[in-house]
């Protein structure tokens, strides 16, 4: 590579179809995201003949952008990189070689986008290089072209968890909405219909008792907002690999202690409530109790749904807050309702 400064344009009229593919906005992958300006430097020069090529460069206005330095070989190889900054204060004689970082993070041209922003969000890189199959310099990722990365995925993780299409937006289409949210609203339907059935099949205990009728939507909602709770941060820290395989038995001993501590708290003021109102100690163990069951087992349920999903090779945050939802709902009746009916007649 000849040249000092490498200025590659995506308004360019450039028909090689190579360069085309790398430019492809319809691509989600570190190819299309690469910047137009950046400076390349030679491994066999020196620092003072590199001082002497940056400042004979005429960049305009873009050399303000640039604040990292690559350095590839005679076949364009990447070989390190320095801050303009370093090269500023090192020695004159010194070779390229000796100030550079030899050891810098690249991807090649077909990376996804997101492993890319997964990337630069871990090691906290302003500037990313962008390498073919053979380790040739291709391009640089900037921060800058990642701000839209960073939002899209996150708000397709989200819309992907309560069951939304990624394409909807609250002022398209009507028939749009309708058939991104029908399915899983659906799906939904189904579920909740299990639910209905587990009430069903404990009729007769709710009929001896109707004060456990008034308490079901408690022991439900505070499950559903733990296992809510807990799926959220399991599929951000997945989405960012901030987690591995080994840390599962960490994470469910956590969330299952942190369901019970609160289901404790919360079962006793619940409790407490219920005693006030009914005067039955019974009753009120039988919500303590249920409550603790219920967010231990949400809890864990937050953890679990997203790594099978994983192991399944599906997105974890594939609807899953509608699944745990679910999962609370009937574990939580069947804690609630089993225990009442196998101490009903101290409640009576």
């Amino acid at each position: 590579m000849s040249e000092l400064i490498k200025q590659t344009l995506k308004s360019s009229n450039q028909t090689d179809p190579e360069l085309s593919d790398l430019f492809d906005d319809d691509t989600e992958d570190a190819g299309s995201l690469m910047s137009a300006v950046y400076l390349v430097l030679e491994d066999n020069m020196s620092v003072q003949s590199a001082m002497d090529h940056v400042r004979n460069q005429s960049l305009g206005k873009n050399i303000d952008e640039i604040s990292y330095i690559l350095v590839v070989d005679s076949e364009g190889i990447l070989k390190g990189g320095l801050n303009v900054s370093q090269l500023v204060i090192s020695e004159p004689t010194e070779m390229i070689t000796s100030v550079m970082y030899p050891d810098i993070i690249s991807v090649s041209v077909d990376t996804d986008q997101e492993q890319c922003a997964l990337i630069m969000e871990r090691y906290n890189l302003l500037t990313l290089a962008v390498t073919d199959s053979y380790g040739r310099l291709e391009g640089i990722v900037k921060i800058e072209d990642m701000i839209d990365v960073f939002q899209d995925e996150a708000t397709e993780d989200m819309y992907k968890m309560v069951g939304v299409d990624e394409e909807e937006k609250i002022l398209g289409p009507f028939l749009t909405s309708v058939k991104g949210r029908f399915p899983w609203l659906f799906i939904n339907l189904i579920t909740a219909g299990l639910a209905a059935v587990v009430i069903i099949v404990f009729e007769s205990t709710l009929t001896k008792v109707i004060a456990l009728t008034a308490f079901l939507p408690v022991i439900a909602g505070q499950g559903g907002i733990v296992g809510t709770q807990t799926l959220t941060l399991m599929v951000r820290s997945m989405a960012l690999e901030e987690i591995s395989h080994e840390d599962t038995k960490k994470l469910l001993i956590k969330e299952l202690s942190l369901g019970l501590v609160h289901g404790f708290a919360l079962g006793l003021i619940a409790g407490i409530v219920a005693y006030f109102w009914q005067e039955n100690i019974y009753l009120s163990l039988v919500i303590g109790f249920s409550m603790m069951g219920n967010l231990a087992v949400a809890g864990v349920s937050g953890v679990a749904l997203p790594i099978f999903l994983r192991a399944m090779k599906l997105d974890p945050a594939l609807s899953s807050a509608v699944v745990v939802t679910t999962v609370t709902d009937i574990v939580g009746f069947l804690i609630y309702l089993g225990m009442a009916t196998l101490v009903i007649n101290l409640i009576i």
